[in-house]
């Protein structure tokens, strides 16, 4: 072989390496779950999630580049494999559906280490004729962390989660708090709906808090304090027991005004805004000094609000943070990015345009409007990876179009000047793009329209 072959032999394999490393494979073959009183067989599984491009975001490499996550054989049979390692075949067992509703792993670097998160949400489903029927639906989310790399804890994480859901299904099963209604996946939680009250109790699982269960005679009768006097503007609740609860197995508590949930350091109380339940709280950190916008419910962030209580923090310094009612996991109120699986592509019209002047922008033929100098335009694209066209036009001037295609979890940004009387595109890097996407974060431009 001449060494010219080679050469070409090493770069094929190199590229076919590298586009290997920007997909990340997720295998169930190896995993096993136990569910105690579990007497179901699972006939079928049904992919019901609103993204179905992948299963999530790792990261890979020594940068913590984003690589998208896929199930290396596909979610149905990767879950088949899981059931079938777990589960013997009893015809007599009751056949059941499982759709999946949500299923999302990704992953969060601090200073001092890594977690591997996923988050899901499943249904159990009956067929009668040609109709579903929904007996439960439940979701969590399942976190692990380590000083080292935890990308390979995706499996364990989502094989636990499954089984945290099955197990949830059988307790609700034995104390009757099943149901049977249309499989359909707008249902309103029992919590958020019109006049519902809280009720006083115990909410044992996250499961319990949404579907408004509250045990309201627990075997161990408290009392609680409420700790509403500093300066974070966080109220934490300290209850006083009658014995020997085990804490760190309840979700929360309720006094029948307010839900306060246990993030292992203390229970703190939960706000309702719209549909929303809130709480307020510190922004963790990297080792670089960038904001790590939230974690799995009760871990990073628990610390951190039981710090704020008193640690000296006032309300200035305080983030807003929800509960996903789908899976439990405690989120920044505005959707993190570490949560989103898609491409940016931002068009940035020059402050150095006449003041004047107004540029006409179009995507893919669709109007997008008229560009005021130093204003921009936030576009989301989900997956997979297509070409955009984007043409630009000034009055009386020749329209210029150029396609780009945005690559996954990257930012791509369009330059929008206007030169010798007509629009042109360009495509800023290195500092220029750095210091705009920094000026667009910090609120130095508008944007055209009111960014959701």
């Amino acid at each position: 072989m001449t060494s010219s072959r080679i050469t070409l032999a090493f770069f094929l394999l190199f590229l076919a390496n590298f586009v290997r490393g920007n997909e990340f494979y997720i295998t169930l073959v190896n995993e096993k779950i136990t569910v105690p009183g579990f007497m179901y067989r699972v006939v079928d599984i049904i992919d019901a999630r609103e993204q179905t491009y992948c299963i999530g975001i790792v990261q890979r490499g020594m940068g913590n580049k984003k690589v998208a996550a896929f199930f290396k054989a596909g979610m149905k049979a990767e879950f088949g494999y899981l059931f079938g390692n777990s589960f013997g075949v009893d015809a007599s067992n009751k056949p059941v559906i499982l759709r999946i509703n949500k299923l999302q792993v990704y992953e969060i670097t601090t200073s001092n280490r890594e977690m591997a998160i996923v988050e899901l949400n499943i249904s159990l489903l009956e067929k009668e004729g040609e109709q579903y029927i929904e007996i439960f639906e439940t979701g969590v989310t399942v976190e692990r962390s380590s000083m080292m790399d935890v990308t390979s804890s995706h499996d364990k994480n989502i094989a636990q989660a499954l089984q945290n859901c099955l197990v949830e299904f059988v307790d609700r099963e034995y104390r009757g708090l099943t149901y049977r209604r249309p499989a359909t996946t707008n249902h309103i939680y029992p919590i958020l709906q019109e006049g519902a009250a809280l009720k006083p109790g115990i909410f044992r699982t996250f499961n319990d808090f949404r579907d408004n269960t509250a045990q309201e005679n627990p075997a161990y009768p408290y009392t609680l304090e409420i700790n509403d006097k500093n300066k974070s503007g966080i109220v934490r609740a300290s209850p006083k027991w009658k014995g020997n609860p085990p804490v760190g197995e309840i979700w929360g508590l309720s006094d029948g005004q307010f839900a306060y949930i246990n993030l292992g350091s203390g229970f703190f109380r939960l706000t309702k805004e719209g549909d929303a339940f809130v709480l307020y709280g510190p922004s963790p950190r990297d080792g670089t000094g960038a904001v790590i916008l939230g974690a799995a419910m009760g871990g990073i962030i628990g610390g951190l609000i039981a710090g704020a209580v008193s640690g000296g923090y006032s309300s200035r310094d305080m983030t807003k943070y929800r509960i996903d009612l789908s899976t439990g996991a405690m989120v920044p109120f505005e959707e993190p990015a570490y949560r989103r699986i898609e491409s940016r592509l931002i068009l940035f019209c020059s402050g150095f345009n006449d003041k004047e002047s107004r540029i006409a922008i179009t995507v893919n033929n669709q109007p997008v409007g008229d560009m005021p100098p130093g204003t921009y335009h936030r576009l989301r694209l989900p997956p997979p990876e297509k070409p955009v066209e984007i043409c630009v036009n000034i009055p009386g001037g020749e329209k210029v179009c150029e396609t780009v295609t945005p690559e996954l979890f990257k930012t791509t940004v369009a330059l929008l000047r206007i030169r010798k009387g007509k629009a042109e595109i360009g495509w800023p890097g290195g500092d220029i793009r750095s210091n705009l996407l920094n000026d667009i974060k910090t609120g130095q431009y508008k944007p055209l329209q009111e960014e959701k």
